[in-house]
């Protein structure tokens, strides 16, 4: 049986680590790697023994980041090229699902809408406004900027940050 190898952001995305934290497992003797020559380039491309990142992972009891941090494809061209195209469909899966989700939980009709337990004070940091509504910060500094919601800027360097929301604002915006 011959080895497989794979990329490094393939790796990575097994590993739930970016490719440089990959390169310093390899470099550090953890991963089996190897340097081949990229034809279509000519630039040599590190590649990774898939054995060994597998006997990493169950070594460590590592459970794979279900959004990996690697980032978009740097142009090497991968080694195992099935390997990569599977990969690269099954991330675009996991995008697509991960955007369906957004969507359903930006218009309020996600049934899997999880909250933490209402803060006992009626005027919310940012922090607080995301954790009790489940939108994301930056949906919530964009809806304040537009005045979309209702908010009271505080000043910079306060704690918690420049903005408060209250919290019946904020129930009847994501409601």
């Amino acid at each position: 049986m011959t080895a497989q190898w794979i990329s490094i952001e393939e790796a990575g995305t097994r590993l739930g680590v970016g490719p440089r934290r990959t390169l310093e497992l390899a470099k550090e003797g953890r991963l089996q790697s190897d340097q081949v020559v990229n034809p279509r380039t000519g630039k040599p491309v590190t590649r990774i023994q898939a054995g060994s990142v597998e006997r990493f992972i169950a070594q460590r009891g590592i459970i794979p980041d279900p959004v990996p941090h690697s980032r978009a494809h740097n142009g090497a061209m991968p080694v195992v090229a099935e390997s990569i195209d599977n990969g690269l469909e099954t991330r675009r899966n996991e995008l697509l699902d991960q955007t369906e989700a957004l969507v359903r939980r930006l218009r309020g009709d996600d049934e899997l809408r999880t909250t933490s337990a209402p803060p006992p004070h009626l005027w919310l940091t940012v922090k607080e406004a995301t954790d009790y509504s489940g939108l994301p910060a930056d949906v919530i500094e964009n809806c304040i900027g537009k005045g979309e919601l209702k908010a009271l800027f505080i000043g910079k360097g306060r704690r918690g940050g420049a903005w408060r929301v209250r919290k019946i604002d904020l129930e009847q915006f994501a409601g």
